[in-house]
């Protein structure tokens, strides 16, 4: 649902200030800022030396309202684009999950919708040093993540690091 957003949203919430100790931005309630009206959306840790650190996780709502109320899920992927990969990270948490969103709103993004990022994993890891850049990369949901989708409704979704999802500080790199 492209910008201006008719039904749903895509986008992230962020923090990319310097200096923002790791612990304030894992366990904020707000963000520090967010996108719901680019044409990329950032799924990422950094350390930026001192105590500063980035961390940007996507959110991705559709419209599912279309299937009918009789059927069943019983299989569902989701394809991410990513243009980029880097690895310089040194945690043992470099991955990227598949969980659940609650977002405010349907439509937009604000920096609130930072606590509805969900900790449930509902597809297997994907491993940084395993995303292929400047393509797709699938995640195929499990019975959790089937659960998610709506059949009356939107369903919401969000990408986070593990760094970010096991709250390991990334140090200096990222």
């Amino acid at each position: 649902d492209a910008d201006v957003e008719t039904t749903s949203v895509d986008g992230y919430c962020y923090w990319d200030s310097d200096p923002t100790a790791w612990a304030t931005i894992v366990t904020a309630a707000s963000s520090a800022s967010v996108n719901d009206n680019g044409t990329g959306i950032n799924c990422y840790v950094s350390g930026q030396g001192g105590s500063g650190h980035w961390n940007y996780v996507g959110f991705f709502l559709f419209d599912t309202s279309s299937i009918p109320d009789g059927d069943a899920i019983d299989n569902a992927t989701f394809d991410y684009y990513v243009g980029a990969v880097y690895t310089d990270n040194t945690g043992v948490n470099k991955f990227l999950s598949f969980v659940q969103s609650a977002p405010t709103s349907n439509t937009s993004l604000v920096v609130g919708d930072w606590s509805s990022r969900g900790s449930t994993k509902g597809a297997i890891d994907i491993n940084v040093v395993n995303l292929t850049g400047s393509a797709y990369n699938t995640f195929t949901l499990n019975a959790t993540g089937l659960g998610w989708i709506s059949k009356t409704g939107i369903s919401k979704f969000a990408i986070r690091h593990g760094q970010d999802l096991n709250n390991e500080d990334p140090g200096s790199v990222g």
